[in-house]
């Protein structure tokens, strides 16, 4: 059953699953556990039972999700406004779950990572010349401007600490989902649809693993019915294969489709496989590096200096780097030979 995860049995934890499903309300209770790779040590969500292609292994109310904004803002913003309500969702007393009738989210709060913790930190918290290392137009300037607007909503911000605010908003980047929300237009002869972007984080959901190519599950909105006298709405986890007990369940992050610039940009790392990235080459754009010799080292080169740095111990971004620009140039390569 364990398979290569150990059940994650901190106190935290166990805390957080009741809260989860004494106070929450969410459905799914014993169909999923959190637990630690035992190769890794990286946490995840990992099935206890079987789950049939189709099947929903968890559920959590819409109404109790985190809303951090309902107009579309930017990146550094999302990390102020997540400091501010994060004041609001603490509950007085170790055990205490609800003040009166409203929920408390220090269980919740309790087992998200804090900037002491190890964890896989964007570009915008690397130096300048590491940051132009990646070289890749697209991701140096979307790395350079998150960075500049931190500083200076920290630098206007009296008594918001620059490490808080950038360690806030990195937290906000790769745990939010981006909910689209669809109406008709005002005008009836129109016919076209409004789209409003909600960021939202949802407990637990929020811990669900990466893979760009072999994701198991995807989140879907469940809407109440109007003639259900259980009109809770949910946001669910749906297997979209067949998962066995034990296996993790894995998401695609972002909208399904990221490439490893968006993936490195928001969550920090740079995923083993990703077929999105010979579609991005396929889009192409002007900051975009088309051919091989906008780069200023070669595949060849890269891949050799990142085998010689192994096991060196050396910096963790000096590999995140090489990991970064190989995958790319073997993306341009793969793109470049569908083309010939």
């Amino acid at each position: 059953l364990l398979g290569c995860y150990q059940p994650y049995n901190s106190e935290k934890a166990h805390r957080f699953m009741k809260w989860l499903f004494q106070e929450v309300s969410c459905e799914g209770e014993g169909a999923t556990e959190l637990g630690r790779c035992e190769e890794t040590g990286v946490r995840g969500l990992y099935a206890r039972e079987y789950h049939e292609e189709g099947e929903y292994l968890f559920a959590y109310p819409m109404d109790a999700a985190l809303v951090i904004e309902e107009e579309e803002t930017f990146d550094a913003e999302r990390g102020r406004k997540f400091l501010s309500l994060r004041e609001n969702l603490l509950c007085e007393g170790d055990s205490q779950f609800r003040v009166g009738s409203t929920l408390c989210y220090d269980a919740y709060l309790d087992v998200l990572p804090s900037k002491d913790d190890d964890f896989d930190p964007t570009p915008d918290f690397w130096a300048d010349d590491e940051i132009a290392a990646l070289e890749f137009p697209r991701i140096v300037n979307e790395a350079r401007g998150r960075k500049k607007r931190v500083q200076e909503i920290a630098d206007k911000e009296t008594g918001l600490a620059l490490d808080e605010l950038q360690f806030a908003t990195w937290l906000v980047e790769s745990r939010c989902f981006s909910i689209l929300h669809f109406s008709n237009s005002d005008d009836e002869d129109d016919g076209d649809e409004n789209v409003r972007t909600t960021c939202v984080t949802i407990p637990y959901l929020d811990m669900i693993n990466h893979s760009s190519d072999s994701s198991n599950a995807i989140i879907q909105v469940l809407e109440s019915d109007d003639d259900d006298s259980d009109d809770t709405s949910y946001y669910a986890v749906v297997a979209t294969e067949d998962i066995d007990p034990g296996e993790e369940v894995l998401l695609s992050y972002g909208v399904g489709e990221d490439s490893s610039v968006e993936i490195l940009l928001n969550y920090g790392f740079v995923p083993i496989e990703n077929k999105h990235d010979v579609d991005m080459y396929a889009f192409g754009g002007d900051d975009c590096f088309l051919r091989g010799d906008d780069w200023n080292t070669t595949l060849e080169e890269d891949e050799q200096k990142f085998q010689a740095i192994q096991g060196s111990g050396d910096n963790n971004i000096e590999n995140t780097v090489l990991q970064f620009r190989i995958k790319l140039k073997q993306a341009l390569r793969d793109w470049s030979s569908a083309r010939a």
